[in-house]
């Protein structure tokens, strides 16, 4: 099965992620490539009407951050476990989806170096990552009197996710990013300091002291401050 994704250009990437991973090709009915990690076992899912090597090449990418031990997601679930707003702001399909699109940040320039097309990496690179609807309910219920709407703030974080983690630098978000900084300030800079951390890390480097757990502790600080510093509905 490899034969239809493996060539010379991911194939050093393959026989590395190898000597750690057992990985499997597996045929999924969705049109997404997807991923799916154990221990040292990972499947990786694909759809037979859309053979294509970027898109495989892209989840082997997520699978050589798991390779360099880089567990950013699983880090930040549990600084958020022990709180009850953070938990709701930040539970599972959020946490993973944020992190994703960290990950995306952090692969996509290695993604290019091995030569695959840009508009290949993601199936929506060309597509902006909010609509004026978002931002319309974002302004309109963020705040009740003067108390920032814990659900909505949850909307907040995962909408400027997407947005800092959108690769195609075609897609000028910067007005967005002036409503999303007059909406809070502070939860903008926690969330924009996340990427910047992540995206300085050299987890090729890591090591029992320099790690992404310091990225994940430095993000918790960062929320609690905010949360100290504010009144929630």
């Amino acid at each position: 099965m490899k034969e239809k994704f493996v060539t010379n250009r991911n194939v050093k990437l393959w026989e590395k992620l190898s000597e750690k991973f057992t990985i499997e090709i597996k045929v999924i009915s969705v049109k997404e490539y997807m991923i799916f990690i154990k221990n040292n076992h990972a499947i990786i899912y694909y759809n037979p009407i859309n053979i294509c090597e970027a898109s495989f090449t892209h989840e082997l990418l997520h699978l050589n951050l798991d390779y360099h031990d880089f567990y950013l997601c699983s880090a930040i679930k549990r600084n958020m476990a022990s709180d009850p707003l953070f938990l709701t702001m930040f539970n599972t399909s959020m946490t993973e989806h944020l992190c994703n699109f960290i990950e995306h940040k952090m692969m996509f320039s290695d993604y290019k170096k091995l030569g695959y097309v840009a508009d290949l990496f993601v199936m929506d690179y060309f597509e902006k990552k909010i609509n004026q609807k978002d931002v319309d309910s974002l302004i309109k219920n963020y705040k009740i009197n003067n108390k920032i709407n814990v659900r909505v703030a949850h909307l907040f974080v995962g909408k400027l996710g997407s947005l800092f983690g959108d690769v195609n630098t075609k897609n000028d978000y910067n007005e967005l990013y002036s409503i999303f900084k007059n909406l809070d300030s502070d939860l903008y800079s926690a969330v924009a300091n996340l990427f910047v951390e992540s995206l300085k890390h050299d987890y090729e480097k890591a090591d029992y002291i320099y790690n992404y757990r310091d990225i994940a502790a430095n993000f918790h600080k960062r929320l609690i401050n905010w949360k100290n510093n504010n009144q929630f509905t």
